[in-house]
């Protein structure tokens, strides 16, 4: 209480709230003493409120100094050392200011609601309102207590990993055997009942997996030593042998049981086969795609469907009934592409399977049942053809990691490049056949993937003519439908593998900012790129170097790093022999082939302009100068040829807006918030809980990342949240209403001025179905005293759209956002 008169106001129930207040002079030394006693001398529930004159972290305060205090220091090691920690709260953050009558005072959070365990566990929804100041520098504060709901006993449910266990039925058998007498449901309902507590102690007894192998390691340890010291024992050998079958065991169990598909998915997997899946899947293979050793591409298939399509039909589905499939089905023929301009030996080829169509479709259709599960049976470091996921998320997520190799000090660091040789060609069909059944795949499904894999056999074209007919031993087919879904499983065990090495390593250590995701490596196919920290004395290598096609730069992207592109583009203008084309040939030809040989880069970095500009001129002069690489005489500037056909261009795409186009994706995966690794890792260590909106720009960030942050200006006006419950929402920086972003009209320090947080979603600053703005704001911006509060609902998330040029709420395409862009000319007829 203050001496100079009676300034915080306190009431309570006596009959069932006690009210220590501690002197202002002593509450320092005696909050670290008599809190503990307080709160834990007795078993009850207990609180600490009031103002503590000092801040727990950075953010509570809106003051200049950005260092850690020794007060802050002391209050937090105080708060941890008598176990009390921050009830919920809603309202203002910074609940004191230094004139709250005035514009420039400093803001700081010094009051506080501080409750023990007993208090959090028996009051979950007890939180403190902090309202907008008044007569006083702090903020008015209110503890509410919702009605106190009794302890209850966690209710039963069955966890289906039981029924694999053995003694599950004997169990269960053991109990139904009881007599009970009764109706028929009661007795049903009894029998349940008895079973929950043998079936809660069972699953206590196998749930823990990783305990179990720590003590089957002790144990085979403990008797390899003893084996060490008297090699002749019988008894010991024989003991060893069951400790390790044990170990090997469990440490099998503990690795499948996160990584394994549910009855209920294995069951969908092998539903039967209709003739809509089937012609579904032909129709969606590409017309010009190499046909098989039979000559039949799926364009006859799908002109003379008509005639053909029953007969086709019930071929599919007998496979999938007999599980057997025709040898000349399964027959494949391999195309040797080129490696090199000039190949001289046979591993300067390529060699790419070319199957029939009717293959092709039993493999698309077994493609279809397992690729929506594959998310859940590989781990989230490997991108390649799960759904949801991109090969534009290891590049990105590698090229934040490399940031700053350049630089001698800091932390040991080390990235390496692991390309698996003749990754495809060396799998053991065993090996898949075995790997398969531990994942969980039906029967079934195993019998119809081993068919395709292992009864195939091959013919070479060698200048058009097949050479050779031999059968398969091992690997998978390039160029098979099935092969990179299957391989992407064997890799998902060689993850399960080196996590198992880091698990029981006691010198491993994690890279920099990979050690809250536990990332050691990523995997794209057979590319994996290993980070470790690690401290070399000799550089191994030097960056740039190529990771999946793009280089990772420590740095900033130079032009000299793009020059690939440049080469590209060149190489192909040179190749065509093209005086006699026209200007529409000329035309279809940049269109279709130059314009989209830069799209893989575009997609992942923004261009240099140097580079955009060098692209460009060999377009535009491979345009006017019948074809060749000369300059020509221009008829139109080149920003009128990009302009859409309905403006008066020719509809060329503009690669500076089409790289921004591109960019866009990214954006929109992280706003919408999808799950994807890259989209975690920024979110934990680039955003911190911000708006991506809000993120300044620092010279110490990422090339890639102030990329994404550098194009914002042009997107975020298309970004439009529909709110649901209002906690994905950033209330001041996302668009969500009719005004636009408020940060358009309200600066952060406006926002902290008045105790809110620029940090704060929509959910937050709703009280009680109101908006509850200062007067300030109301005579600055009229139209907020008109702003609808927008029901909330608990239960849906807020949604992420895109609006297009018309302000229209379209799906979020690519296109969609290039057309936004574009600066509309009127329309040409």
């Amino acid at each position: 209480m203050s001496p100079k008169g009676t300034r915080i106001i306190i009431g309570w129930d006596p009959d069932e709230v006690v009210v220590m207040p501690l002197d202002a002079n002593s509450q320092k030394k005696t909050l670290g003493f008599s809190g503990k006693t307080l709160l834990f001398g007795c078993w009850s529930s207990g609180l600490i409120a009031g103002d503590f004159n000092v801040t727990r972290e950075l953010v509570d305060s809106m003051a200049s100094n950005s260092k850690i205090s020794r007060g802050m220091v002391e209050f937090n090691e105080c708060i941890n050392r008598i176990e009390v920690q921050d009830i919920n709260r809603n309202g203002l953050h910074y609940t004191w200011n230094q004139r709250p009558h005035g514009v420039s005072g400093v803001l700081k959070k010094l009051d506080r609601v501080l409750g023990n365990l007993k208090f959090i566990e028996d009051y979950p929804n007890v939180f403190a309102n902090f309202q907008p100041y008044r007569n006083s520098d702090h903020s008015p504060m209110i503890i509410k207590f919702p009605i106190k709901k009794k302890f209850r006993i966690r209710p039963f449910k069955f966890v289906n990993s039981l029924v694999l266990l053995d003694n599950f039925l004997p169990i269960v058998d053991n109990v139904w055997k009881s007599e009970i007498e009764g109706f028929g449901m009661f007795r049903l309902f009894q029998k349940l009942k008895l079973l929950k507590k043998p079936l809660r102690n069972l699953l206590k007894s196998h749930g823990n997996y990783a305990e179990k192998v720590f003590k089957c390691r002790e144990e085979l340890c403990r008797v390899q030593n003893n084996l060490d010291k008297d090699p002749c024992n019988e008894e010991l050998r024989f003991e060893e042998g069951i400790y390790l079958q044990s170990f090997l065991n469990t440490s099998w169990e503990e690795e499948c049981y996160l990584k394994e598909l549910d009855n209920q998915q294995a069951l969908d997997m092998v539903k039967d086969v209709t003739n809509e899946e089937i012609k579904a899947v032909l129709f969606d293979i590409d017309d010009d795609k190499a046909p098989g050793p039979d000559g039949f591409s799926s364009k006859f298939f799908k002109k003379a469907w008509m005639i053909v399509g029953d007969d086709f039909c019930f071929a599919v589905k007998e496979f999938f009934l007999s599980k057997k499939i025709l040898k000349e089905v399964n027959a494949t023929v391999i195309a040797l592409v080129p490696k090199v301009p000039t190949p001289g030996k046979v591993g300067d080829y390529r060699p790419i399977s070319c199957c029939n169509v009717l293959y092709k479709c039993i493999s698309k259709v077994i493609i279809n049942r397992i690729r929506e599960h594959l998310g859940c049976l590989v781990s989230d470091n490997q991108s390649a053809f799960i759904p949801g996921r991109s090969i534009l998320d290891n590049i990105l997520l590698s090229q934040e990691l490399v940031k700053g190799y350049h630089i001698d000090r800091g932390f040991a660091r080390c990235a390496m490049k692991v390309d698996i040789q003749k990754a495809y060609d060396t799998v053991n069909w065993n090996f898949l056949q075995s790997i398969l059944k531990e994942f969980g795949f039906h029967d079934s499904m195993i019998t119809w993937i081993m068919n395709c894999v292992s009864t195939s056999s091959f013919m070479i074209n060698i200048n058009g003519s097949f050479h050779g007919f031999f059968q398969g031993k091992r690997g998978h087919r390039q160029g098979c439908p099935l092969s990179p879904y299957l391989f992407t499983l064997v890799m998902e065990v060689f993850n399960l593998m080196l996590k198992r090495c880091i698990r029981e390593s006691n010198e491993f250590k994690y890279h920099w900012r990979c050690k809250e995701q536990k990332l050691t490596h990523l995997c794209f196919v057979d590319d994996l790129m290993v980070f470790l920290s690690w401290k070399f004395w000799v550089d191994k290598s030097k960056l740039p170097m190529k990771y999946l096609g793009i280089p990772l730069v420590s740095t900033k992207l130079f032009n000299r790093d793009c020059k690939g592109i440049i080469d590209k583009v060149k190489n192909r203008v040179n190749d065509w022999k093209n005086k006699s084309l026209s200007y529409a040939g000329r035309l279809q030809l940049i269109s279709v082939v130059l314009a989209s040989l830069p799209v893989y880069w575009a997609s992942v970095v923004l261009l240099p302009k140097g580079i955009i500009k060098e692209v460009e001129k060999i377009m535009r002069n491979f345009l006017w100068s019948s074809g060749q690489s000369r300059k020509g005489v221009a008829k139109v500037s080149w920003n009128e040829i990009c302009k859409p056909k309905m403006h008066g261009g020719l509809g060329l795409k503009n690669l500076k807006e089409w790289n921004i186009a591109f960019l866009s994706s990214r954006i929109w995966k992280l706003i919408s918030g999808q799950d994807s690794l890259w989209v975690k890792w920024v979110k934990f260590y680039l955003l911190e809980g911000r708006s991506f909106w809000d993120v300044g720009s620092k010279d110490k960030m990422s090339w890639s990342w102030r990329n994404l942050l550098k194009i914002r200006p042009f997107l975020r006006d298309s970004f439009y949240s529909q709110i649901g419950n209002g906690k994905d929402t950033f209330m001041w920086f996302d668009n969500w209403h009719q005004l636009g972003p408020l940060s358009y009209v309200l600066s952060p320090r406006e926002i902290t001025n008045v105790g809110y947080n620029i940090r704060d979603k929509v959910s937050d600053v709703i009280v009680n179905e109101n908006w509850i703005w200062p007067s300030d704001w109301l005579n600055m911006i009229p139209q907020l005293g008109e702003f609808p509060v927008p029901s909330l609902i608990s239960e849906k998330k807020d949604d992420v759209c895109w609006l297009n040029c018309k302000g229209k709420i379209v799906p979020f395409a690519v296109s969609q956002v290039s057309s936004s862009l574009i600066f509309h000319e009127p329309i040409v007829d």
